[in-house]
């Protein structure tokens, strides 16, 4: 069966082909462009069905061979938050975590479809009568509206879900062990941040500071165009080498509000959870891969700190660029995580 895991981000709409064949996952096509103005948000039928179009624009124009679509939802719209609950049966649990969700969601409980994963207890965990429980809520709307587009471009919607779980499951698919983890994920517009304990999302947050932020810093500092400073964004970052420091000393503080948050997320858990240490940081998203942001976030936070490598789950041909393979791994990070994908 081939698959596409197809990722719509508001800079950028990103698309992974592969086939799924005896439990192996072969690479059959990669490509993005950039992101089409029609909001998949809006309610309107004239923007749905214009959304449609460029879609079906973009899977033509990629040579992508299936229709069969596993999409992710954008993680702003989504709802994500790990709870406690008092220690209970199964059962018990499942009327206590809708009871619960109606504490902390934003809306009526009967606007989102609620899904929830109890998490195992750990070995160490002091509060052994207590049970945690991520939960994730969707807007009915934003799945009724995202099926609606899909098949309007002719497509045929096989899975849905937030980025947060695709992103994990590229970088963790398969990983016997591993340490306590912090998956970065630098979008345009927000920074998404996952703690994942065995396998499990532990915690989550979103900071609102993303890509975009610092292509408006460099352009209000050197004065230059939003498009302009998104190129030089992309091609100097937080290289101190080039344009004389200019780029790197106009993004830097922006880019320390992001790190300051990831501080202040890291030490709330580690309080939280005193047996737990995070010891390693992935970055994502498109803005993981500017120059510099590597090896300046890792001086930042004393951390350990990679980026993310997703196509390292798949069988990969001759035809692929292994250079052009590791420099948009972070940016396929959720794409690839889809296809990955039980469906």
């Amino acid at each position: 069966m081939n698959v596409i895991g197809l990722d719509i981000g508001t800079n950028l709409i990103k698309g992974v082909e592969v086939k799924k064949e005896k439990g192996t996952f072969e690479l059959l096509n990669y490509t993005f462009a950039p992101a089409f103005k029609e909001s998949l948000l809006s309610e309107s039928d004239i923007d749905a069905d214009k959304a449609a179009s460029r879609l079906r624009e973009f899977i033509a124009e990629s040579s992508f061979s299936s229709n069969n679509i596993i999409a992710s939802f954008p993680e702003t719209h989504v709802f994500t938050r790990v709870i406690e609950i008092p220690k209970m049966s199964q059962k018990e649990v499942e009327k206590a975590v809708f009871w619960e969700a109606e504490q902390y969601l934003p809306t009526s409980i009967e606007d989102v479809t609620l899904n929830f994963q109890i998490l195992p207890r750990d070995s160490e965990e002091s509060n052994q009568n207590k049970t945690e429980v991520l939960l994730i809520a969707v807007p009915k709307g934003l799945v009724q509206r995202f099926v609606k587009i899909l098949v309007k471009a002719g497509l045929t919607p096989v899975g849905l879900e937030p980025e947060s779980m695709s992103i994990a499951r590229s970088i963790f698919y398969n990983e016997k062990s591993y340490p306590a983890t912090l998956i970065v994920n630098i979008g345009s517009e927000v920074t998404n941040l996952s703690i994942l304990v065995e396998d499990y999302i532990r915690f989550t947050r979103s900071i609102g500071t993303g890509g975009n932020s610092l292509s408006r810093a460099i352009s209000q500092e050197l004065n230059l165009e939003e498009r302009q400073a998104q190129e030089y964004l992309k091609s100097y970052g937080l290289d101190a080498s080039k344009m004389d420091g200019k780029i790197k000393a106009s993004i830097e503080p922006v880019f320390n509000v992001i790190l300051n948050e990831i501080r202040k997320s890291v030490a709330y858990y580690e309080t939280r959870k005193n047996f737990i240490k995070v010891k390693r940081v992935v970055l994502c998203g498109g803005t993981s891969t500017v120059p510099g942001v590597l090896i300046y976030t890792a001086q930042y936070l004393n951390l350990e700190v990679q980026k993310a490598d997703p196509w390292k789950k798949l069988l990969i041909g001759g035809k692929f660029s292994e250079k052009e393979l590791d420099d948009t791994g972070p940016m396929f990070a959720a794409a690839v995580g889809l296809v990955l994908k039980d469906v």
